[in-house]
């Protein structure tokens, strides 16, 4: 399974986020019959909601997530099952793949990590 593994590190860089398309053995887009496909070339983990953040919130923010994250150790992770979810306007669907639960403590703290430096700037938090 050495193909599936991904390391996170300080920022993180493993989880699939794409759109209503499938990824055919090229990595393409399948188009999806009926349905509008965007590519993501880059991948990536994330550890907040998407939100939209004033310039005068940006410095700070970024500061408050330097330090809560800065000692942060690289550790490994396979990937489980896929999972589909949608965001609260329902306007994006993500194709996701699951962190296996010998990570999932790890995970979840640098989420609340993440959700500590956003409450700094009155942000909201990661998804329950």
């Amino acid at each position: 399974m050495s193909g599936d593994r991904r390391y996170a590190d300080n920022l993180g860089d493993s989880a699939i986020n794409a759109g209503a398309g499938e990824r055919d053995s090229a990595n393409s887009i399948v188009e999806a019959p009926g349905q509008p496909t965007w590519g993501c070339n880059e991948f990536h983990l994330s550890l907040s909601r998407t939100v939209a953040i004033r310039a005068h919130q940006l410095e700070p923010l970024l500061q408050a997530l330097r330090s809560s994250l800065r000692r942060w150790q690289r550790f490994a992770t396979e990937l489980g099952q896929m999972a589909v979810f949608v965001n609260d306007a329902r306007t994006r669907t993500f194709l996701s793949l699951r962190t296996l639960p010998e990570t999932d403590s790890q995970f979840k703290e640098l989420v609340r990590r993440v959700d500590k430096a956003f409450m700094t700037q009155e942000l909201a938090v990661f998804y329950e």
